[in-house]
Protein backbone atom coordinates (compact mmCIF):
# COMPACT_ATOMS: atom_id res chain seq x y z
CA UNK A 1 0.00 0.00 0.00
CA UNK A 2 2.93 2.32 0.47
CA UNK A 3 3.54 2.48 -3.31
CA UNK A 4 -0.13 3.07 -4.21
CA UNK A 5 -0.92 6.54 -5.57
CA UNK A 6 -3.06 8.85 -3.46
CA UNK A 7 -6.68 8.59 -4.54
CA UNK A 8 -9.30 11.32 -4.35
CA UNK A 9 -13.09 11.37 -4.25
CA UNK A 10 -14.56 11.97 -7.71
CA UNK A 11 -17.38 14.11 -6.24
CA UNK A 12 -15.75 16.47 -3.75
CA UNK A 13 -12.00 15.92 -4.22
CA UNK A 14 -11.34 14.76 -0.64
CA UNK A 15 -8.47 12.31 -0.12
CA UNK A 16 -9.65 8.70 0.27
CA UNK A 17 -8.49 6.39 3.02
CA UNK A 18 -6.09 4.53 0.72
CA UNK A 19 -8.30 1.49 0.01
CA UNK A 20 -7.41 0.35 -3.52
CA UNK A 21 -10.50 -1.86 -3.72
CA UNK A 22 -12.73 1.23 -3.71
CA UNK A 23 -14.09 0.98 -7.26
CA UNK A 24 -16.23 4.11 -7.36
CA UNK A 25 -13.72 6.22 -5.47
CA UNK A 26 -16.09 8.16 -3.24
CA UNK A 27 -15.27 9.43 0.21
CA UNK A 28 -17.54 8.32 3.05
CA UNK A 29 -19.41 11.64 3.19
CA UNK A 30 -20.25 11.62 -0.55
CA UNK A 31 -21.18 7.93 -0.43
CA UNK A 32 -23.63 8.54 2.41
CA UNK A 33 -25.07 11.59 0.64
CA UNK A 34 -25.73 9.58 -2.52
CA UNK A 35 -27.26 6.60 -0.68
CA UNK A 36 -29.22 8.50 1.95
CA UNK A 37 -32.58 6.91 2.73
CA UNK A 38 -35.54 8.57 1.10
CA UNK A 39 -38.66 9.46 3.09
CA UNK A 40 -41.29 6.70 3.13
CA UNK A 41 -43.97 6.83 0.44
CA UNK A 42 -47.52 5.57 0.97
CA UNK A 43 -48.99 2.77 -1.14
CA UNK A 44 -50.77 4.04 -4.27
CA UNK A 45 -53.87 1.86 -3.69
CA UNK A 46 -56.78 3.90 -2.28
CA UNK A 47 -57.43 3.17 1.39
CA UNK A 48 -54.10 1.39 1.99
CA UNK A 49 -51.76 2.88 4.61
CA UNK A 50 -48.78 0.61 3.86
CA UNK A 51 -45.32 1.86 2.86
CA UNK A 52 -44.58 1.60 -0.85
CA UNK A 53 -41.76 -0.82 -1.66
CA UNK A 54 -41.92 -1.36 -5.42
CA UNK A 55 -43.72 0.44 -8.27
CA UNK A 56 -45.72 2.49 -5.76
CA UNK A 57 -47.29 -0.55 -4.07
CA UNK A 58 -46.82 -1.90 -0.55
CA UNK A 59 -45.62 -5.49 -0.26
CA UNK A 60 -49.16 -6.94 -0.09
CA UNK A 61 -50.39 -5.13 -3.21
CA UNK A 62 -47.13 -5.73 -5.09
CA UNK A 63 -47.48 -9.49 -4.57
CA UNK A 64 -51.08 -9.35 -5.82
CA UNK A 65 -50.01 -7.30 -8.85
CA UNK A 66 -47.18 -9.74 -9.58
CA UNK A 67 -49.41 -12.83 -9.25
CA UNK A 68 -52.64 -11.65 -10.86
CA UNK A 69 -51.73 -8.51 -12.83
CA UNK A 70 -53.98 -6.34 -10.67
CA UNK A 71 -53.23 -5.19 -7.09
CA UNK A 72 -56.92 -5.46 -6.14
CA UNK A 73 -57.37 -9.15 -7.07
CA UNK A 74 -56.90 -11.81 -4.39
CA UNK A 75 -57.76 -15.36 -3.35
CA UNK A 76 -58.74 -16.50 0.13
CA UNK A 77 -57.11 -19.92 -0.40
CA UNK A 78 -55.97 -22.17 -3.24
CA UNK A 79 -59.48 -23.55 -3.85
CA UNK A 80 -61.20 -20.16 -3.95
CA UNK A 81 -61.69 -18.23 -7.22
CA UNK A 82 -59.79 -15.01 -7.83
CA UNK A 83 -61.92 -12.01 -6.90
CA UNK A 84 -61.60 -8.27 -6.55
CA UNK A 85 -61.02 -6.77 -3.14
CA UNK A 86 -64.08 -4.92 -1.79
Amino acid sequence: MANDPIRYCVECGAQLNGATENLVRLCHRCHMRLHRCKPPVACSVDGCNGRAKCKGYCEKHWIRFHKYGNPLLWKRNQYDAVREHP
